[in-house]
């Protein structure tokens, strides 16, 4: 009698030993996670935990709106400036706040307010207006405001027998000019800049040398000086009771209704960049008149925008011709960037005359919304677009984001830690999640529900702002993180009859710390418990789970404390096979 021949099943092994991190889509690799709650690459190739994230408790009680990175933090809350934990200005209750480092400066806005970190004394309003109560008297002078010896006589004719030096102001031509005789050759010569002071009482309070400001109120009786009415002019000279501009005056006027104003333009985004504040509108300007324009501050001067003199150090302003509102904008590498969603505007240049804007459409730029996004490291920029987060290289962007899937998000923030990008973001449920991405590696993990509002490296880590309170991604040691983490399926890429028979957990756990593992088989939505682990010393486990016959399945890991993964194998086996 003849009995078949069974032939022992095959057997076989996978052992997966490098753990790529979070990956929302379909199909992902081996060792990459569906689902993660506070996992981190730190210690890669393995999966660990990550550190612990605490509150600024130098900062407890504020409600902070916004932060600045350097080497100390810089911040506003419940209405104030704060410098070291320490209150050193009043500001308005319009929120939200941004606050922009140039030097030594902190500038706020919208309140256009600044404040000088290392000289205290230096602070104050960006802008400065000036309304004469009474009368205000203009005459002709020297540019530093003082008077001539005699007031030049005002005709069409040159004077008879004029003496050296004597001046005589021409008035024979459509523009008047200032003439000077010189007695060498018996010439009069045309003085090229002339001033006129115009004096009031305290019209200085406020006011700069070299300021570019609106002057408005001049009286008919001034002459060609009326042509600057509504104009911006620059103030030469200052002083308490008086200013000195470029013009020309017949004779002395006194009259009423004169005013100044040196006035930021309504600014969308703004940032420093070569020792200037850059900014961006696009709307309605502070005369009601709509604007698409890209603007610079004077050179080294933060209160002045206004400033048109001809040289290097002048203020800057143009209009671009893209539609559609400003998204963001920053520094890059030393040049100045802003981004509307699908267009990027770039300037080329060192100073206002060589200043050269160049327009890239279709360009993948920021999403509405998410301005709070970009964010510099090692000369990348990062930033959320419309489809995802991008890094730009200053040649073109690229899109970083592709494991975290087809879910849809919008108001990002973002910062850079350690060779890490943070990015918050709400998805389509307004439901927030903080993503890491690990700039060396390329892997992205998804750490919690943390919504920041703002982020800002100073003082050694990386401090965020949550729900107005001061967080730091680096918190208390020996604080223990609950965490999670699920697989793809597992299993579907076996063919015939192999399916997985036996899995095994290399892991270690520290004393005190706790993994749990369950399995969910098919389409199931119930998992089952499979294993549970606690660590009583720094040791590491091997954990043999047996699955039960299925299609495919997945693992769930949950915890607390510290771990280490440091591999999962997979052991397949061949169905019975009769010869």
């Amino acid at each position: 009698m003849t009995f078949p021949t069974l032939k022992p099943p095959a057997a076989g092994q996978q052992i997966i030993d490098v753990f790529g991190g979070y990956d929302h889509r379909d199909r992902i690799a081996a060792g990459s996670f569906y689902e993660t709650e506070n996992l981190s690459s730190d210690a890669y190739p393995c999966a660990s935990p990550r550190k612990a994230r605490g509150v600024r408790k130098k900062s407890a009680g504020r409600r902070a709106t916004a932060m600045l990175p350097g080497h100390r933090l810089i911040y506003a809350a419940d209405g104030k400036l704060w410098v070291e934990d320490e209150p050193v200005m009043e500001l308005t209750d319009e929120e939200p706040k941004t606050l922009i480092a140039m030097g030594a400066y902190v500038v706020v806005l919208p309140d256009k307010v600044y404040y000088n970190t290392a000289d205290p004394e230096d602070r104050g309003a960006a802008e400065a207006a000036f309304e004469a109560a009474g009368n205000a008297t203009y005459r002709i002078c020297r540019s530093d405001g003082t008077d001539y010896e005699s007031a030049p006589a005002a005709q069409s004719s040159a004077p008879e027998d004029p003496a050296d030096q004597d001046l005589w102001i021409d008035t024979s031509g459509e523009k008047h000019v200032l003439k000077q005789y010189a007695a060498s050759s018996g010439m009069w010569t045309i003085v090229a800049t002339t001033y006129v002071r115009i004096s009031a009482e305290g019209i200085g309070a406020g006011f700069f040398d070299g300021d570019g400001v609106r002057i408005g109120g001049i009286p008919e009786e001034a002459g060609q000086l009326t042509e600057f009415n509504g104009k911006d002019v620059i103030l030469t000279h200052v002083e308490a009771d008086a200013v000195v501009i470029t013009g020309i005056l017949d004779a002395e006027v006194s009259a009423p209704g004169l005013t100044l104003s040196r006035r930021w333009p309504e600014l969308d985004y703004a940032f420093e960049c070569g020792n200037r504040l850059w900014g961006c509108r696009y709307g309605k300007d502070a005369d009601g008149k709509f604007v698409n324009e890209i603007y610079a501050s004077k050179l080294g001067d933060l209160r002045n925008w206004r400033c048109y003199a001809g040289v290097s150090t002048d203020s800057y302003a143009a209009t671009v011709g893209s539609d559609g509102p400003f998204t963001g904008a920053c520094a890059l590498n030393g040049y100045p960037l802003f981004f509307k969603e699908h267009c990027l505007h770039k300037v080329y240049g060192a100073y206002p005359a060589a200043y050269q804007i160049q327009q890239y459409a279709g360009f993948e730029g920021v999403e509405a919304g998410s301005g709070g996004s970009l964010t510099a490291a090692a000369g990348l920029l990062y930033y959320k677009s419309s489809t995802g987060i991008c890094v730009y290289d200053g040649a073109s962007p690229r899109l970083i984001s592709e494991a975290l899937g087809n879910e849809r998000y919008h108001a990002a923030t973002a910062g850079t830690w350690e060779n890490k990008l943070y990015v918050s973001m709400l998805d389509e449920m307004e439901t927030a999640h903080m993503f890491v991405y690990d700039l060396a590696r390329g892997i992205w993990y998804r750490e919690d529900g943390a919504r920041a509002e703002a982020f800002a490296a100073a003082e050694n880590t990386l401090y965020y702002i949550e729900n107005g309170e001061i967080r730091t991604v680096r918190g208390e040691d020996g604080k223990r993180v609950i965490w999670r983490a699920e697989t793809g399926p597992m299993g579907l890429g076996e063919t015939g009859q192999k399916r997985v028979i036996r899995l095994t957990l290399r892991v270690t756990l520290t004393m005190g710390s706790r993994m749990t593992v369950y399995i969910l088989y098919d389409d199931e939505t119930v998992p089952v418990h499979a294993a549970t682990v606690t660590g009583a010393s720094m040791r590491s486990f091997t954990l043999p789970i047996l699955p039960r016959r299925c299609d495919h399945f997945r693992l769930r890991l949950e915890g607390e404390g510290q771990f280490l993964l440091h591999s999962i194998a997979q052991v397949t086996q061949e169905g019975s096979v009769i010869t």
